[in-house]
């Protein structure tokens, strides 16, 4: 089993310890003050589309509340802003509940084997 609570960085492929999905669901991030798109997800952070070319400062750690498809409330944890790019922002998961970390374990193990996994 893959513990995601202590994930290293998702940064370039060299440095990338788990799998990403192609995966796409809507997040509010605290600060931001516009929904984002989830482009990519894996069990250790994951990446959003940011409408704007404004630089965010790297390390911040940020509030996010997601809605994943496997499951029924909505989802809420800690994570911190890791790279970014022309496209959005990496970010990966600080300090996730037990049940939080589930609920991503879940949906990655639910959607791992339909979607591609880069």
């Amino acid at each position: 089993m893959v513990d995601i609570q202590n994930s290293p960085s998702e940064g370039d492929s060299e440095r990338r310890v788990h799998p990403r999905l192609a995966f796409h669901c809507k997040a509010t991030i605290r600060g931001i003050h516009q929904v984002v798109k989830v482009t990519d997800i894996s069990l250790g952070g994951f990446f959003f589309e940011l409408a704007t070319n404004k630089k965010l400062k790297l390390g911040t750690l940020v509030d996010v509340s997601m809605r994943l498809p496997t499951e029924e409330r909505t989802i809420r944890f800690k994570a911190q802003l890791i790279s970014q790019g022309k496209r959005g922002i990496g970010c990966k998961y600080v300090s996730l509940m037990r049940d939080t970390r589930e609920s991503i374990r879940n949906c990655f193990e639910t959607f791992k084997d339909t979607l591609p996994i880069d």
